[in-house]
């Protein structure tokens, strides 16, 4: 039962992470791409 909950634990722990990365990935590119077509033109 411990390894079974270790072994989930570090799982879910590797997913949240990897959705972390995608949504700061995202989150980033949203913003550089916002940043950009705001300096082309303004954005009110």
């Amino acid at each position: 039962m411990g390894k079974a909950a270790i072994l989930i634990l570090s799982a879910s722990m590797g997913v949240g992470v990897l959705i972390g990365l995608s949504l700061v990935t995202a989150a980033g590119g949203f913003y550089v791409c916002r940043k950009l077509s705001g300096a082309a033109e303004p954005i009110t």
